[in-house]
């Protein structure tokens, strides 16, 4: 019997320290997200200034980290929103698609490079993690979404 509780004891600390989606904490993932917060072009939102952007509830939200260009010359947004329950995720993800689109729709015969932009990225869910990045580092944001939420 005590063989097979030392056998466990690996199996049981690998569970225990393995990294889950729901436990990715937005302040260390931001700490990972080079220049975003040197980004002249960026301004960052609470989520009750994020109300006036996106359709989402407060109480649905567990925490955010949303980031939207200054101007309306730039597409750019880095958004990531912590939902509170499964639930609220659905909803979150559907706010975020509705602004997604509704950006896209915006520039179609505005901006055309920024139309583009816009159409290589795309609105992801994770768990309770709904996210997504307009910028021309897309793919080093994504990147870093992609290792804390999988």
């Amino acid at each position: 019997m005590k063989k097979i509780i030392w056998l466990l004891i690996p199996f049981l600390l690998l569970c225990a320290c393995s990294g889950s989606s729901d436990t990715t904490e937005l302040s260390a993932l931001q700490a990972q997200l080079p220049d975003l917060d040197k980004n002249e072009n960026f301004i960052k939102l609470s989520v009750m200034e994020a109300l006036n952007y996106f359709s989402f509830r407060e109480e649905d939200v567990e925490e955010a980290l949303i980031y939207i260009s200054k101007d309306g010359i730039k597409a750019d947004e880095v958004v990531v929103v912590k939902a509170v329950d499964a639930e609220a995720a659905t909803r979150v993800f559907t706010a975020l698609r509705d602004r997604f689109e509704e950006k896209k729709n915006s520039f179609r015969d505005y901006i055309p490079l920024e139309y583009e932009k816009i159409c290589r990225s795309s609105v992801k869910q994770s768990g309770l993690y709904c996210y997504y990045v307009i910028s021309d580092m897309k793919d080093t944001y994504e990147s870093v979404f992609n290792a804390a939420f999988t």
